[in-house]
């Protein structure tokens, strides 16, 4: 992580955690209040809510020797502990503030986490990881503007402290804040995708078999953050008298959510809302937010006893939606019709009386190949591109004992199924290199072979979408291939070629830098970029439709153009030998499984 084990930038955050540690026991000895009555609140532009810490343990009170106990913590997480590497990783780190099971917590604005700690070596790093209920982790780290990386706490003093973030600004959730040492190769992982994903402005997170290795856990606590409106409804008559007001927040909840790639209808229900008066708007997430069931029929009624029930999945590939979300909103408004964006609007939150949203994790066959996890595309219905029917059987995608990928086009009970892989893993800037081992120049004129990047999340970006393709695009005569930046249509953005391969083998190849991508054929397997004498084609584009890094995967799949039928009616098999990625940030895990 660093060249010195403390540089300039460690040295100021090691006087923020000090000044963190010397504000939060200012607090709690009530030094900062103003002389006979309540503390003066600071400016709000210096704000800063620090937690008083509430024991997790029975140790003695060092201020009155009894013994404290620590309080019935009302929250339960469903986390597993991260697992502890083969060799203990040295040092001590607690989180002092916030408090284990503190509730109410900011949710979506800065909020300082700090703690104390011993022993760690200069050479480990401490890391904050806000656990949430998506079951992802996502790493924290102090206001980075320029996306340059800013450095993770580091032990001074005894002290350490990080700014972090609780979600979005909404509904009150439960998150777990996870403290954990980390390993230079660790770190600089973390470092990466941070780097990643605030350029991308997208934080997808990490699921827990994505953390690296060279990581250890040392201390967790469970918090809340946000929280409803509540408001007091009309007292039903009751022989039972109450005592005080009756309380009751307005929800809804998912009671049956669809399995991924399913065809079943969505349920819920809502509490402490008058069914007449309300209706459910339903809205899911596929490559961007779409309204269900129809932009004619954007509302769910909700039946006398607070359940309600929609058809979300009709249309398209519906059923491939990981995200889905629902907004109770009065009778008569009118929810904002939602094709493909790829965020909702703020006033939708604002104007819902409740809202709830649940991700659907994406249920793939999966392959190892090239040192890589690929996702195998499948779709019963039509899909782009295409659009096609996309199959993920064995025997129409595998790795041969030689470590080859073999993809094909069938044709089963007169429907023909074509096939797609995608890393799971995120790559970005670098070399992307592939090496074919048939012949991809001798294609049927309506089959699509595409070697290329995608990012579901990015629209903005033409989906971070470079393609190497070979493809005659329905008429025998075209040239076979094609290096292409999105979009394909303006003027510069396109260069085709023609190609004859001496033999079954070549090599295909991009470049992706920040200005510029660079594109390479060559006969034979050879070094990527090659020498000019293996040539096939070759072609630099440096234009304003450069896509900057983010999310993306890398990908290979078999098509047909339109989804016509082969021309010979023959089914289509191609053999890529390897896929090679070479990151230019120098660091860029394999993660197989």
């Amino acid at each position: 992580m660093r060249d010195s084990p403390r540089s300039g930038r460690s040295a100021m955050r090691a006087c923020a955690a000090a000044v963190l540690l010397a504000l939060a026991c200012a607090l709690l000895a009530g030094n900062l209040g103003a002389q006979g009555g309540e503390p003066e609140a600071p400016p709000a532009s210096h704000a800063l809510a620090v937690t008083p810490a509430a024991p997790r343990d029975g140790r003695p009170d060092a201020t009155s020797g009894r013994q404290k106990t620590a309080p019935t913590c009302e929250l339960v997480s469903s986390r597993q502990p991260i697992p502890s590497p083969a060799t203990p990783l040295r040092g001590s780190v607690r989180i002092s503030s916030p408090a284990n099971c503190a509730l109410g917590l900011p949710a979506g604005v800065p909020m300082a986490v700090w703690g104390t700690c011993e022993d760690v070596p200069d050479d480990l790093d401490i890391w904050v990881l806000v656990y949430a209920p998506n079951g992802r982790y996502y790493p924290q780290l102090d206001e980075d503007p320029e996306c340059d990386g800013e450095p993770p706490p580091s032990c001074s003093n005894g002290t350490w402290g990080v700014t972090t973030y609780l979600g979005e600004t909404g509904q009150s959730t439960q998150f777990d804040i996870v403290c954990v040492v980390a390993d230079q190769s660790a770190s600089r992982f973390f470092m990466d995708r941070m780097i990643q994903w605030c350029r991308a402005r997208s934080w997808p997170g990490l699921r827990p078999y994505e953390l690296p290795p060279g990581i250890e856990e040392k201390d967790s606590i469970s918090v809340r953050a946000g929280s409803l409106p509540a408001f007091t409804p009309t007292p039903t008559p009751s022989s039972t008298p109450t005592v005080g007001p009756t309380v009751c927040v307005p929800a809804v909840e998912f009671t049956h959510v669809p399995p991924y790639a399913s065809f079943e209808r969505l349920q819920g229900r809502v509490r402490c809302i008058d069914p007449a008066s309300h209706k459910v708007a339903v809205y899911i997430y596929v490559s961007g937010w779409w309204t269900k069931p129809y932009w004619a029929w954007p509302l769910t009624d909700i039946e006398a006893d607070g359940t309600w029930i929609t058809d979300i999945t009709t249309g398209g590939t519906d059923q491939l939606a990981t995200k889905i979300a629902a907004f109770v909103v009065a009778e008569g408004y009118d929810p904002p019709a939602m094709g493909g964006e790829r965020s909702l609007p703020d006033k939708l939150y604002t104007d819902a009386i409740a809202w709830t949203m649940t991700e659907r994790e994406a249920v793939f066959r999966t392959i190892q190949f090239s040192g890589y996890t690929w996702k195998v595309k499948a779709s019963e219905t039509r899909a782009g591109p295409g659009p096609n029917y996309f199959s993920d059987r064995a025997e129409d995608v595998w790795v041969d004992e030689q470590g080859k990928l073999h993809m094909r086009i069938a044709n089963r009970s007169g429907r023909w199924y074509c096939t797609e892989i995608i890393t799971e893993l995120p790559l970005g800037y670098g070399k992307y290199i592939f090496r074919t081992a048939s012949r991809v120049d001798q294609l049927d004129k309506n089959v699509v072979l595409g070697l290329f990047t995608w990012d579901d999340e990015a629209p903005e970006h033409n989906y971070r979408e470079i393609d190497i393709e070979f493809s005659r695009w329905g008429d025998a005569d075209n040239d076979v291939g094609q290096y292409v930046v999105q979009p394909w249509e303006p003027s510069g953005n396109m260069y085709r070629f023609g190609m004859e391969l001496r033999d079954v083998v070549s090599t295909h190849g991009f470049d992706w830098q920040e200005h510029r991508v660079v594109f390479q054929s060559l006969h034979g397997h050879q070094p990527f970029p090659g020498s000019k004498d293996d040539e096939i084609a070759s072609w630099t584009y440096t234009g304003k439709d450069i896509p900057p890094e983010g999310n993306g995967n890398a990908r290979i799949n078999l098509w047909l153009m339109n989804g016509l039928a082969p021309s010979d009616g023959e089914g289509v098999e191609v053999v890529i030998d390897s896929f090679s990625f070479v990151s230019h940030v120098g660091f860029v895990p394999l993660v197989t499984r």
